[in-house]
């Protein structure tokens, strides 16, 4: 079993890899202290694959354990799923102080927040994440309601969609580009491993990204530091999502697609050299993600651009600006304080 401490000021989080690592989910929680009752919040498919396995491993460290099952597609409707997931709480009586996890993608971890958030904020909060894209997402520990614990148990990429796989490769890429360029080489290098899902090759990719997110955190004492970094084509991706009506981009499409436009903005605005550009456009297609927003009228992506950042006006960029960070080279990226929202514009239509 490898572990990786997540540290930001006095707050350690940590984060458990291994394969069979859910069946072994109530040995390692033993070493926590919280009210021995955990409420598992999941939906049917994963459900239906491994919430039997882990009340199992609870029960077995004598947990009592209770199921929130999200039907179908609920758990997308925040509301709603929140609203079940609340219910079942009260129904099973549990205690404040008990453990909800999270067992599922990034859907069901945005659910376990907004529980956590809102009606039960003494509990202990654990991260099960069974897709690609969430067992490498950055943004769970950077949200003010982190997991405790993450439990990354790499057989369940076993039984991921090949479509999610693409999806999640997006966040790895995204931590070659921020802060290991030998990262996106071995990527590279190794796609056609990675693309047929060979088990060793994803263990290898995972804990490495899970490393450079623990090193931004330590390398950055400031939170607000690591977010900066860590945040890296959010804005864009959210944008481009918000403005896709049609629904056709998953969020680590979107991702790519900002992370390309960031290496074309970066490039006009002299910072990024040509051949990152290149070498971050390759990389991203390798792994069959989109490089442009096609279908979208980037008016609409601008529109959405400025809801989400702050607008100012800039004497250096001779008219409005926004802050975004932008690579200087593969592997490093730079905060840049006034940068053209013709500039960005321009990217979108490349």
């Amino acid at each position: 079993m490898n572990t990786v401490e997540v540290r930001f000021g006095s707050v350690c989080h940590k984060i458990y890899l291994a394969d069979d690592l859910i069946e072994q989910a109530g040995r390692i929680l033993q070493r926590y202290n919280f009210e021995r009752h955990a409420l598992i919040v999941t939906d049917s498919r994963v459900g239906g694959i491994y919430s039997g396995i882990l009340e199992g491993s609870l029960s077995g460290a004598r947990y009592r354990v209770d199921v929130a099952e999200l039907p179908g597609r609920t758990a997308e409707n925040l509301d709603e799923a929140t609203r079940i997931v609340v219910d079942k709480a009260n129904a099973c009586a549990f205690k404040p102080g008990g453990a909800i996890v999270a067992l599922g993608g990034s859907t069901i971890t945005r659910v376990v927040r907004s529980c956590i958030a809102t009606h039960f904020k003494e509990a202990f909060f654990v991260k099960v994440p069974t897709t690609l894209f969430d067992q490498v997402d950055s943004s769970a520990m950077r949200s003010e309601i982190a997991p405790r614990v993450v439990l990354i148990d790499f057989t369940t990429l076993e039984t991921l969609p090949g479509r999610e796989l693409s999806n999640g490769m997006a966040e790895v890429i995204k931590y070659g580009v921020l802060r290991d360029k030998y990262f996106c080489e071995f990527l590279q290098e190794n796609a056609g491993a990675i693309k047929r899902q060979d088990h060793e090759m994803l263990k290898r990719i995972v804990t490495r990204a899970c490393e450079i997110e623990a090193a931004i955190f330590q390398e950055f004492p400031d939170l607000r530091d690591a977010e900066r970094i860590l945040r890296f084509g959010c804005a864009i991706a959210e944008a481009v999502q918000r403005s896709d009506e049609s629904g056709q981009y998953k969020y680590g499409d979107a991702l790519a697609i900002a992370m390309a436009r960031l290496v074309q903005i970066g490039e006009r605005i002299g910072i990024t050299p040509p051949d990152v550009r290149a070498k971050v456009h390759r990389v991203l297609k390798t792994f069959d993600l989109p490089i442009v927003a096609g279908g979208i009228d980037r008016s609409r992506i601008m529109s959405a651009l400025t809801d989400i950042l702050p607008v100012h006006e800039s004497e250096a960029a001779g008219g409005p600006a926004v802050s975004l960070m932008v690579p200087r080279a593969m592997g490093k990226v730079e905060f840049v304080p006034d940068i053209p929202l013709t500039v960005i514009e321009a990217s979108l239509a490349e």
